[in-house]
Parts: C-alpha cells; structure tokens; sequence
C-alpha cells in the first residue's frame, strides 16, 4: 500500500482503533489524545501492525501531528478556525507529569513498538515513508487554499519543512 492510500480511511481506522486499544488516562480531554503508552508495545492494536503499516501509520500521525503544531505554532490566530475543521490528535507525554507537555511528533518514530517506560528506553520500530512528503505539501496546500486561504499554504508548509527531520529536509 502506498502513502497515498494510506492517508485517509485506512489511517483513520487504524488511529481510531490504537486510541481505543490504549486510551489516554485523562478521560476530561476535549482531543484525542495519543501519548508514547498509546504506541508502545503495551498497546495490542500497534502489535497488530505489519510492518509496513506500522511505517505508514508513524507517518501520517507524524504529518497529522505535524500539521497542528505548526499552525498552533506559527499561526495562532488562525488556530481555533484550523482547529474546529480538523480535530487533528495531540501528541502528549505520558502520566504522570508527562501529559501536560506536548511532544514533538519526530518522538513518534521512537515510541512506536517500544516498551513502555521513560523516554530513554524508546527504540523505535517505525521509519518515515519518504513519498509521504509531496503528498502531503499537496494536502497542506489544498487544505488552506479550500478552507483557510487567508493563510499562505506554501509558507505554511516551509514551516512543517523546518520541523522535519533532518534527512527529510529535501523540499
């Protein structure tokens, strides 16, 4: 399956079905709420992943992820507008403590089949999908061209761009 299959129903069946596997602890939260405990090993919808899945659902939460932060981020006015149309998860630290700092979503690549525990012991089971980067330029700039144009989609995405890691920085 390629990336571009992969980002619409089928990753939002596997999202929905990961978070209701291992849900967060704190049930107040208005969002969905995925934390490393949700990724990790402990969680047997994330066991259940052929590799190649796991690659592509790291992939698209990474971009999904991605996505929000830059725009709460960098476009703050626009962010409860951006916010109310996409619903898009937030990536958290795990309880205790850790829930109320948000993480950076490259932290999604280590976190994703390790066991669950600090931070230090992530191994990391999932690789970026590298023909998700133009599929996803063409998303974000679609997405604020239909429904957000009072923001500029090409610099939005140079955003997303400088938060990516650094192997990926190649447009």
């Amino acid at each position: 399956m390629t990336f571009k299959e992969y980002y619409g129903e089928p990753f939002r069946s596997d999202l929905g079905a990961i978070v209701a596997s291992c849900p967060s602890l704190h049930s107040d939260w208005q969002d969905v709420v995925v934390q490393p405990r949700t990724l990790s090993i402990e969680n047997p919808a994330i066991n259940g992943l052929t590799l190649e899945r796991r690659n592509l659902f790291a992939t698209a939460l990474f971009f999904t992820v991605l996505v929000d932060q830059v725009c709460y981020t960098h476009f703050r006015a626009y962010y409860p507008q951006f916010r109310d149309l996409t619903r898009y998860p937030k990536f958290r630290g795990d309880c205790p403590g850790g829930c109320h700092s948000h993480l950076h979503p490259k932290s999604i690549f280590n976190a994703i089949g390790s066991p669950h525990g600090p931070a230090y012991n992530w191994s990391g089971r999932a690789r970026f999908v590298d023909d998700a980067i133009e599929i996803m330029r063409a998303e974000v700039l679609d997405f604020f061209n239909t429904h957000l144009n009072a923001v500029d989609g090409e610099d939005f995405w140079r955003r997303c761009v400088e938060e990516m890691p650094q192997r990926t920085r190649v447009r």
